[in-house]
């Protein structure tokens, strides 16, 4: 471990040392906890495009290529045989669906396809070919209980309860479909950050206590 100092201004050391205690309390390593992650989202913002990030509030963040390579993946370990597709839409974005699918359905500006299993990858290729509904920021897929709420940009994050085990299970095929080697087994974390700053590069994992 490296240590860094650095020089701020009093107002933003106050603020960011509160939004520390209401997120980690005042736990031993909670200032060292935030300013690593502030500073991996600003080489991700600032840096190399990720393919892959994860952490501790378990979510997701991949290239928008392998978008759909993880979604076919974590629909393998999702028991739900209905998957529901929704996002914000133009007059115009709806007038195009209208023209290509017969199912679907139009809730204000929110268009909705409510799908089979079996039907969902195919569907969300093609939106994403037409539309590329996979860097919306008002993208949710829903598995039953879990679902998956877009950041824009091909981010998103997993939100439901879906055990650890199962979550480190859809991360570890994905990583091995990508021909990423795992160093450490993923089930010995309860938290854990993931890195992949660019195709082919070395996998991070920082350890979140």
């Amino acid at each position: 471990m490296s240590n860094l100092r650095i020089n701020l201004p009093e107002e933003l050391d106050k603020e960011f040392r509160a939004v520390i205690a209401s997120k980690y309390g005042f736990s031993k390593g909670a200032l060292s906890l935030a300013t690593q992650d502030a500073i991996l989202k600003w080489i991700i913002k600032n840096g190399k495009e990720p393919w892959f990030y994860i952490d501790s509030n378990k979510s997701v963040d991949i290239h928008v290529d392998q978008i759909a390579q993880f979604l076919e993946i974590f629909s393998k370990y999702v028991n739900s045989e209905r998957i529901t597709i929704s996002f914000m839409a133009t007059i115009e974005e709806i007038e195009l669906i209208t023209k290509i699918f017969e199912k679907f359905d139009v809730e204000d500006e929110y268009v909705i396809f409510d799908l089979n299993r079996a039907d969902f990858i195919k569907t969300f290729n093609q939106l994403s070919n037409v539309l590329q509904i996979q860097i919306k920021s008002s993208l949710m897929i829903e598995f039953d209980d879990i679902y998956l709420i877009g950041g824009g940009n091909g981010c998103f994050n997993v939100c439901g309860d879906m055990p650890i085990e199962q979550f480190n299970q859809v991360v570890t095929e994905f990583l091995n479909s990508l021909e990423v080697e795992l160093p450490i087994e993923l089930n010995n974390h309860k938290n854990y950050q993931l890195i992949l700053l660019n195709p082919k590069s070395k996998l991070i994992i920082t350890e979140n206590g």
